[in-house]
């Protein structure tokens, strides 16, 4: 395991939502809110092919179309799309992605890390919760909330354990530096005093970090 690209997911530039939509209650649309509520500076560009606008901004038929090369990527899409779109975000020259969506197991899985491998890009997920970097007013996520800036990032296998914390880390002095949920392990980050899961306790899951 390397770094290599990891600033690309940790400290993005610029953010692409694959699967943005307007329809209500869907995935896609909580994501546009919450991308565009959190305050992100950089481009945020969608890709859809079935729109030309999301929220009155453009949406690109495809990854390629994109008038930018994103740092970070979000894909919520159907799950049989999901190896295409990551090898169409590495030639792109993307190399970070966080993949929201559900079902993409077994071959489709592997697949996936087929098309990221060549081009070295990093994945989250998939069927994640996704990534928030409050320090960068990045909400990658269809969290309920953001949580506010602080010292302390936790990598969480759990999604509920991440969603519980995010409403906390509003009233704490501490703040949340950066959270993320991932099939990987449970650890918490402290500059001082550093806390990891045992080996023993792990969860062996299918991502590329």
């Amino acid at each position: 395991m390397t770094i290599r690209n990891l600033d690309k997911m940790l400290r993005p530039r610029s953010v692409a939502l694959i699967g943005a939509s307007e329809r209500a209650g869907s995935v896609g649309l909580h994501i546009v809110e919450n991308l565009l509520a959190a305050g992100f500076a950089g481009p945020i560009g969608f890709v859809n092919p079935h729109h030309t606008q999301v929220v009155s901004r453009p949406c690109y038929a495809n990854v390629e179309a994109l008038p930018f090369t994103p740092d970070l990527a979000i894909v919520a899409t159907p799950a049989q799309a999901v190896p295409d779109l990551i090898a169409g975000l590495g030639r792109k020259g993307c190399r970070a992605a966080v993949v929201i969506t559900a079902g993409v197991a077994g071959e489709l899985a592997k697949r996936m890390l087929e098309a990221a491998r060549p081009h070295l890009l990093r994945i989250v997920g998939p069927n994640c919760l996704g990534i928030q970097i409050p320090s960068l007013k990045v909400d990658a996520s269809f969290a309920q909330t953001l949580a506010k800036p602080g010292d302390i990032a936790l990598v969480s296998q759990s999604g509920a354990l991440t969603t519980a914390r995010a409403p906390r880390s509003r009233l704490s002095p501490f703040g949340s530096h950066r959270a993320r949920r991932a099939s990987g392990v449970l650890c918490s980050e402290v500059p001082t005093s550093p806390i990891s899961t045992p080996p023993e306790r792990q969860s062996r899951g299918s991502f590329s970090l």
